[in-house]
């Protein structure tokens, strides 16, 4: 899976992608 770590403005949409007017990270996790 995959931990999101959203930094300013934004969200995560229900097909699991992550709309932002900012940037984030994005970290695998679990080798998932």
């Amino acid at each position: 899976g995959f931990e999101l770590r959203k930094q300013g403005k934004g969200r995560i949409a229900v097909d699991g992608w992550i709309e932002t007017d900012d940037w984030f990270q994005a970290i695998q996790i679990n080798g998932a």
